[in-house]
């Protein structure tokens, strides 16, 4: 009976010892996620990366399931299209994500991503693997004006002033993503300002005028960083030369102008004509996006810069005048629209006037595009198959 009495004593102390042991790895493992991570430590790290091919072993684990989620923030032109291309396969049998989210203002349907409202978005956060945002930054002036600044009657407190997403009172970002996002953020190259027609990369001087559109940018890309680094996200900032597409290109301004845009061109006023300045086909932003998901790097908190333009800066007038030659050979002829207001001035009209630089590519088909090259490396393959697309 004593040496029954001892078993049953040493199996009640064996479960304690278990019960604390489970307690001690608990504490510890929340600890590990959930402790900010020092903000003095550099948020630069090497984007020299290789490409690793996603298969069902690299899925995440959220909530107890597994598989990649997907959320954009802003279905526009470059958020639908990566939304649409990231339902795609990689493969023949295996998906990318098992579920695409995003948000837009508009009442488009699209095949495979449901559109969610604020609500809904909050409830999924904490399960996406994955999130990109083509939200534009605010005005700090008037972000507080225009959004909803109090939380349960009490005013919130703003650690984030340019970005709407990360500023958004309903969403508490900061608190639903988990440690290890990825997290994408669509800048521009506008935030290296005027460099007088030299080539700028992913480490020259940031020179755009501060309380700019461009000064916004660059703080909204700062203000991810430092959320990046205290969260554990890891951040890829991809900064877009002037985009052009399908729906927007030179193109499509002449043919709204009338052709009036080519008597701008030839008359060979201010530096939209004489310096060269860099664009891209809004199908190589998104190929450069989807590959980017499937990198390995940065780690946790770190960030990674990407230029993203095409092989051939040129000057403004010389595109305008090739659109016009491209109208000409196919036939077609700029609506007569002579009574058309044309627009005399704007901060990126001014921009234009004032900034100069030739944008490299080098780092993003070297790192991250896998055969290295542009689909549209000019603009002249681009316009032709925005013609080609719009006939």
């Amino acid at each position: 009976m004593r040496a029954l009495n001892t078993q049953k004593l040493d199996k009640s102390k064996a479960k304690k010892s278990c019960a604390m042991l489970l307690l001690f790895l608990t504490v510890l493992n929340f600890h590990h996620y959930y402790t900010f991570q020092p903000l003095h430590k550099s948020t630069r790290s090497s984007c020299v990366t290789t490409q690793r091919h996603i298969c069902q072993q690299d899925e995440v684990v959220v909530d107890g399931r597994h598989g990649n989620r997907l959320l954009v923030f802003g279905l526009g032109n470059i958020g639908k299209n990566a939304a649409i291309k990231s339902c795609s396969v990689l493969n023949s049998t295996t998906p990318y994500f098992n579920e695409v989210f995003g948000t837009t203002r508009s009442n488009e349907k699209l095949d495979g991503i449901q559109v969610l409202g604020i609500a809904e978005v909050s409830m999924i956060l904490p399960t996406c693997s994955h999130i990109l945002v083509t939200v534009p930054p605010i005005d700090i002036e008037s972000s507080t004006k225009t959004m909803n600044v109090t939380v349960g009657g009490r005013p919130k407190r703003w650690d984030f002033l340019c970005d709407p997403i990360l500023n958004h009172p309903n969403l508490n970002l900061c608190e639903s993503l988990q440690p290890n996002t990825w997290v994408g953020y669509i800048s521009s190259t506008s935030v290296y300002g005027n460099h007088d027609g030299d080539w700028v990369t992913e480490t020259s001087r940031i020179k755009c005028l501060p309380g700019s559109k461009s000064g916004l940018y660059y703080r909204a890309e700062n203000e991810w960083r430092k959320a990046a680094l205290g969260w554990g996200w890891r951040l890829h900032v991809f900064r877009c030369a002037g985009l052009y597409g399908d729906e927007r290109s030179i193109l499509h301004t002449l043919m709204k102008s009338g052709g009036h845009d080519i008597a701008a061109a030839a008359s060979g006023g201010g530096n939209t004509t004489k310096y060269p300045t860099s664009r891209i086909h809004e199908e190589d932003v998104t190929r450069s996006i989807i590959h980017a998901m499937g990198l390995n790097k940065p780690d946790s908190g770190q960030c990674c810069i990407w230029n993203i333009a095409d092989d051939n800066p040129a000057p403004r007038s010389e595109v305008t005048m090739y659109g016009y030659n491209l109208f000409e050979i196919s036939g077609i002829k700029p609506f007569d629209n002579t009574t058309r207001m044309m627009r005399s001035s704007s901060q990126r009209d001014e921009r234009r006037r004032i900034e100069s630089k030739k944008v490299s590519n080098q780092r993003v088909k070297a790192n991250l595009l896998p055969d290295g090259k542009l689909i549209y490396p000019t603009y002249r393959e681009g316009l032709k198959a925005v013609l080609d697309k719009n006939k």
